[in-house]
Parts: structure tokens; sequence; C-alpha cells
């Protein structure tokens, strides 16, 4: 390889020359994916290395008690390795989301052309971000993190001599290979045991995985082959060439060019998670740490020497004043040697990548100087780049390559279990849903049916803080993933949205009435459900008393004598708001409260002022996959609001059965603070139950954080295993951390939360599988689908009228010509 000035995309193939005999790759054991290791200097193997593929426990929201945790088991992790052994640690970011992109797409269940426009716009918007945000570069991408081992073998002597007879060479060979073997695999399944313990996700690289993997880094825009399996791993894996300028340092592949900043210099304390600073400010790389251990009983008389000589000069009158802190850091090292633990040895590496020499300078000044701001010291390779590239492949390291390269430094195993990779953002939920952004670019899904808890939700947002845009994805989504849909709303938010998607908008007032009969009908017997009785129950103590109070255990039990006393007199039949008014009345003889309570229920039936939304059949129709129910006119009228929400609430909850397979969702935005009595309280309790037995998600969205701090709110949050928290002022989330219980590190996150118009929202989202910081980022044609700007509202209603009233060319022309919106900035 030698020294050239020519742009390294144009060197020509023929005079690159090759460097697969360089790499130590030759073939994967299938008993324990082993993976059979050569020196280029060695036609035969020489090290066993296996490989894992590792998810990164989430440690965004981590208290520093579990933060340290974490990192006590991974230095529990290093310790366990033996002397002699290589281990690696590779964190891989790219700009390659298409695995996530894939599975969001493959959930769309509904084929419609405006949501297909919609995916494809959310993935292009996805694919193609690209911005700056408080001097951090922020696109969406991938983060990869792979761990291996290696051990060097102790084979046998297997030279001919004309006394030693073929099968017994054959023998000792095969002996020996099974021994190293087994080393290598005892020692995978001990840390594979340490990293269940220690919650890392890992998957043992088989052969296809590991060749997978080393084809990528080798190839960064070629497509994987075939190739026959008997070629060696490492002809199958270069499928390009490799030339490099040694005055540059740069390392060109496949068109890609790259250099590599190492570390010269470890900071002088060390903290866990601390190359994530490297990792925010660069969105492709590779960081590589690569770990040998040393002889300890060597290294240990070498520090030995290293603290005497320090003491021998903290007696010279002219001794440097940073000696005394050198000297403690150096009494605690031994303190910590003395408790068994063990120094490793390390080399960390950052190779970064660009299209040209211009962008790529430019990567590697943003690497170096968030290294040198974590107190690491670097130093830009150039003509060791080659070198330490080829050595910075999966399973390639070998220490005793650095005696000559000295780039190694030695540090305690607590201090590398601080620098490894594996302190990880939010990964949100399983399943697809809503596809959201993490702090770290990761595309992360929100799916509220993706674990074995109701699937009940709060979301919160101050205005502005893109409350309403969350609200409109989470409904797009479940429709285009096939979900049906009811929103309850006051004030026509969900008007031109269920117009567009061709849902049915229902408009409730007492002078547009639209009757709902929450009341149900009774089997065959004249029983009624005990689900159905406790609501009924409840529905009525909030009737009588115009949620204003409760009802004595007593009276509770006489409405409920006479619910069933209602659905005894009419098998198999609709029951009333009447038929219970009328059983009340029946049982004014023996109970005299049952006249009374009859009575409070007379507005509400019969001919009462409020009658026709309530007694009788039931006049709204939900075969429609989306209804959007508007009360803001029956909500002016007290007597009627909470017992108008709870009659809805129920009967869609239980009505819900009618589509056992289908996903369902009944997002209530705002009118649910209508429900402030006991009655609502238990009420709530109970439809929850009904929902989830149903396969329905309740969302409850409220402006205020605070509104969920009476009895009904606390009720909600109880129920709720899924919290989304967008932007609140600092004041209320302070006085909102006791009923929301979040901790501590979940306010300090709560509280950085932020909203850039037309960019992102964020939020803090709260899952039983997954807790941290995301971000929703509408792409133009969501965005202006979603929006609730009055500048916004006023350009579309024009262009909608431009348009003849066809909104989806207007959507189309609105998204071209502003993308982020009449108003938006076009940098934060």
């Amino acid at each position: 390889m030698n020294s050239r000035t020519t742009d390294p995309r144009e060197w020509p193939r023929a005079d690159a020359p090759s460097f697969v005999d360089l790499l130590p790759h030759l073939r994967v054991d299938p008993e324990g994916s082993v993976v059979l290791l050569a020196d280029s200097s060695d036609a035969q193997p020489r090290w066993m290395g296996v490989a894992w593929k590792l998810v990164a426990p989430e440690t965004e929201a981590a208290s520093e008690g579990e933060i340290g945790l974490l990192a006590s088991r991974v230095d529990a992790l290093l310790t366990t390795l033996p002397q002699g052994a290589v281990a690696q640690f590779l964190l891989r970011a790219r700009r390659d989301i298409s695995q996530k992109l894939t599975a969001w797409n493959g959930a769309a269940r509904d084929a419609s052309d405006l949501l297909v426009d919609l995916t494809h716009s959310r993935s292009r918007a996805l694919e193609s971000l690209d911005f700056t945000y408080k001097g951090r570069p922020f696109r969406a991408r991938s983060l990869e993190v792979h761990f291996t081992v290696a051990l060097k073998g102790t084979w046998p002597d297997l030279r001919v001599t004309f006394r030693t007879a073929a099968g017994a060479i054959e023998d000792r060979l095969r002996q020996g290979y099974v021994k190293e073997r087994r080393r290598v695999l005892d020692l995978a399944a001990t840390i594979e045991n340490l990293l269940t313990a220690s919650n890392i996700g890992f998957a043992r690289l088989d052969e296809d995985g590991f060749l997978r993997l080393l084809h990528r880094v080798l190839n960064p825009s070629f497509p994987q082959g075939g190739g026959s399996s008997r070629e060696l791993l490492r002809d199958r894996a270069a499928a390009t060439h490799l030339s490099a300028d040694l005055d540059s340092g740069i390392v060109a592949l496949d068109g890609v060019m790259h250099k590599i900043v190492s570390v010269a210099g470890l900071p002088a304390s060390t903290w866990a998670g601390m190359l994530g600073a490297v990792v925010d400010m660069v969105p492709e790389l590779d960081v590589v740490l690569n770990i040998d251990v040393p002889d300890q009983e060597q290294a240990r008389r070498r520090f030995t020497g290293v603290r005497k000589d320090a003491t021998n000069q903290s007696q010279d009158a002219h001794q440097s004043p940073t000696l005394a802190p050198l000297l403690e850091e150096f009494v605690s090292m031994e303190m910590e040697l003395a408790g068994g633990a063990r120094i490793l040895s390390t080399r960390i590496h950052a190779i970064l990548s660009g299209r040209d020499e211009e962008e790529l300078d430019g990567w590697v000044r943003s690497a170096r100087n968030a290294l040198h701001q974590a107190g690491f010291r670097t130093v830009l390779e150039d003509a060791l780049a080659p070198t330490l590239f080829l050595q910075c492949l999966p399973l390639a390291y070998r220490p005793e390559n650095d005696r000559a390269l000295r780039r190694g430094r030695k540090a305690l195993t607590q201090n590398v279990g601080h620098l490894v990779p594996l302190y990880g953002a939010m990964k949100g939920t399983v399943q697809p849903g809503q596809i959201l952004v993490n702090r770290s670019g990761e595309p992360v899904f929100l799916n509220f049916f993706s674990s074995q808890l109701a699937p009940h939700a709060i979301v919160s947002g101050q205005p502005g803080s893109g409350k309403s845009v969350f609200a409109n994805d989470l409904i797009l989504n479940a429709r285009r993933c096939g979900a049906r849909v009811v929103v309850l709303d006051r004030g026509g938010s969900y008007e031109r949205l269920c117009g567009t998607l061709g849902g049915a908008y229902v408009a409730l007032d007492v002078k547009r009435p639209r009757r709902i009969n929450p009341c149900g009908r009774s089997d065959a017997n004249g029983n009624c459900p005990e689900e159905v009785n406790a609501f009924l129950r409840d529905w009525l103590v909030e009737i009588a008393t115009q949620g204003k109070d409760d009802l004595s255990v007593h009276d509770r039990s006489v409405l409920s004598i006479a619910v069933r006393k209602a659905f005894a007199a009419k098998p198999q039949a609709e029951i009333f708001l009447s038929d219970i008014e009328a059983a009340l009345r029946s049982l004014a003889a023996e109970t005299p409260v049952a006249k009374e309570l009859a009575v409070c229920l007379s507005d509400f039936a019969g001919r009462g002022p409020y009658a026709r939304l309530f007694d009788g059949p039931n006049e709204i129709d939900f075969a429609n996959p989306f209804v959007a129910i508007d009360l803001a006119g029956a909500a002016l009228e007290d007597a009627v609001a909470s017992v108008l929400v709870m009659a809805i609430m129920h009967y869609i909850a239980d009505s819900a059965r009618q589509w056992p397979h289908a996903e369902k969702y009944l997002v209530i935005d705002e009118a649910w603070t209508l429900l402030r009595s006991a009655a609502s309280a238990r009420f709530i309790v109970n439809v929850s139950r009904t929902a989830r037995k149903n396969r329905m998600s309740l969302v409850v969205v409220s402006q205020q954080i605070t509104d969920f701090e009476g009895p009904t709110g606390q009720a909600i949050v109880n129920q709720a295993p899924y919290k989304v928290f967008l932007r609140q002022n600092a004041q209320a989330i302070s006085a909102a951390q006791s009923f929301l219980g979040l901790t501590p590190r979940e306010v300090e996150l709560y509280q950085s939360v932020d909203t850039v118009k037309g960019r992102f929202s964020e939020m803090l989202v709260k899952t039983p599988e997954s807790t941290g910081v995301a971000r929703l980022v509408p792409d133009p044609f969501t965005y202006w689908l979603t929006t609730t700007d009055p500048k916004d509202k006023v350009l579309l209603e024009r262009l909608i009228e431009k348009h003849r009233g066809t909104v989806q060319p207007a959507l189309r022309e609105a998204a071209l010509k502003y993308p982020f919106g009449v108003g938006a900035i076009e940098e934060p």
C-alpha cells in the first residue's frame, strides 16, 4: 500500500494490492458458532473466537445507582476474561434504517391511497432527516453493538518424521482442536450467563451472521453475494478492494473514504457511557474498543514501579503541583487492585467515513473535539491507518502488534467498564405502531398493544407542544394498521381528519340530539351481567347527583336492585333508562328512597329534557372504522355533560366485542375532564377492565398534567401502563411528580423535552418495556394533515378551495411549498 495523492475513490483496482490474505477469518465451526482464525503468516488456525450482537440496556432514564449496578456487572464480565484473552466491543452507527422501516411498513393493513401516501412520505422524511439542534447533528440512523472474544490455541507439535504415522497426527490434531473449542465454548457460556444477569440482550452470531457483519464493514455500499460455503470467510467477505494514502491516512473501501482517530491518553476519571459523546456528534462512525488481558503479575509490578517513582518524586522540593492528586489516584488504584480488580490493556479507535475529504475532515474534527471535551487525548492516524483499520475488524485484533504501534493503554476493569458502548437510549416497544426517533437518532416504535398489560395510555402536553400532532399521528397509524378508532372530543379538532379518512363525524348537543343507550340487552333469562350492573349503578349515581356528590352504600344498592329488576322484566330485549326508572318506582313501597331516586332520573327518562339523548334505542352507528364524536354543544349543559361522557365511553367499550380480533382505540381528548365525581372514578376503573377484555385501548389526552391530580385523574393514571408526556412548564412537572410516580431522573428528562415547529416534538415516554425521550418527526404530508396552527389552517382552506374541495391534492401542494408550515424557521 504505497503513498498516493489522488482521490482514493479513483484508485484503480489493479493498482491496489489484495488485502484478503491479511484477514484472519477462515471458517466457522457450526458446533457453537466458533470462528477459526489464523494470522497472515500462518496457514493453520491459531485462534478461536465467538461473536455476539448485543442490545444495550436503556440507561437514559436510569438512576445513578442503576447505572452503577450495570457498570459493576460489566466490570464482572471483563474480570472473567482469562489471561491472554482478546475482546472487542464494536459500535457501528449507520444511516441505514431500512430494517426498521421495513418492519413499520409491513404492519400496514389499510391500502387506501391516502394512508399509502402517508407511509411513503414518513419513510422518505426519516431517511432524509438532516438538521442541527443545539450544535449537534440529528439524523435518523441505526446503532449496532457487537462483542467478540478470542483465545489463542495451544496446538500439538505436528511435525512429520519418518516415525510418525499419518493417523497419529490426525488424532493429535482432532484432540487438540476439541480441547481448545471446549475452552472457548466454556468461556462463551460464562459470558452469556453474565450478559443475561446484566439485562443485556444478546444473540450469538452463526456463520451467516458473522459473514454478514464482516461483509458490511469491508463493503460499505456493495451488496452481499452468495459465494460458496467451501470458500474461506475472508474470500467471501472481501468483495471490493482496499486502498490507502499513507500521507493523509485515508483508507478507501468500495469508494467510501475513512479516517481513524485513536485515543492516545485516557482521562483522569471515567464515568459510565462517556464514549457516547463522540457518537452523539458524528452520525456515521465505528467506535472500536480493543481489549486484551495481560500477565497480571507483570502488570502489577509495573504499576508498583511507577507508583514508587511518583512517591520518590513527591519528596522533591520542586515537585509538580499535579503530583499530589496523581499520588492519591495511585493509592486508590492500589486499593482496588488489592480488592481483586484486574488490569486490562485497551485500544480505542473512532473510524470516520465521508463522501469526500472535506466532509470527512469535518467529522474528524467533531469526533476529536467530543473526545477532548470528555478528557481523552487523541491522534489522527496517517501511515498506520490501514494497519489499524484491519485490526479493528471483528476478531482481528492481536495484542502483540501493539508493541510496535504503541496505542494500547492500561486501565482497571472498572474504568474499562465505563467505556464500553452498552449504555443505550430508549428502545421503544417491540411491535410496530407509531414510528418515533430517540435522541440518538434510532427509529423506535410505540404500540400500546405491545405488552401483556392493559393497552391504556395517558397523553399530556401544553398548547404548542405537539400534543394534537401526536394524537392525530396515533390515529393515522392505528388506521394504517387496520385498527378501529373512536374519538371523543370537545371542539371539533378531529373533524378534518375524520372527513379526510372517510370516517363518520357526529356532533352531539341537546339541540341536535343523537341517542346513545348504554344499558344494553338482557339475556334469555333476563340476567344483567355484573360489569353492566356496576357501570349502570355508577352512571345512575352520576345522574342522580349531577356529578357533584356520591350516594350512600344503601342508596347505591337500591339502584343495583332496580337495574336487575328492569333486566328481569324484559328477557332478551334492549333495556332503556325508563325501564330502570319504572323499576325504582315499583320499589317505592318497600324502600321509600327508591321514589326519590326515580325523581332524580326523571329529567333523563320519559318526557324529561335530556331523555332524547339517552332513553330509547341507540342512534349512533359505530360500523365505520373511524368515528369522531364532538361534545362541544352537549358540554355546555353541566347537568348532562359527565353523564353523556360516561354513557358513550361504556357503550363503545362494551360494543367493541363485536370485533374480537381487531385492535380498537377510544381516544378521549379533554372530554374526560368533565368527570369529577367519586362515581366517575369508580367508573374509570370498571370501563378500563371492560375495554381491556374487549381488546380496546383507552387513550386519555389532556393539556395540563395537573388535570390528573384529582380522584378521577388518579384512577386514569393507575389504569394506564403507557404514559406520553410532551412539553410542560417546570413548575407543573414538579407538582405532578408524586401523583405520576416519577423518579428524580424522569423529572429531569421530562423538564428537558422540547418542541421545534415543523421539525420534531419531544416526549417522555413510559411503557412497560421502555422509558426514555423520543421525538415525533412529522413528514410534510402528515404535518399538513394534522396541523392546528392558525396560519397553516388559513392557507390549507384556500388550497382546498383552489382544488374544488378535494383535500388530498391540497395537502400535496401545501407539503411541497411549505414542508414545515407557513411560519416555520428553517434552522432551530
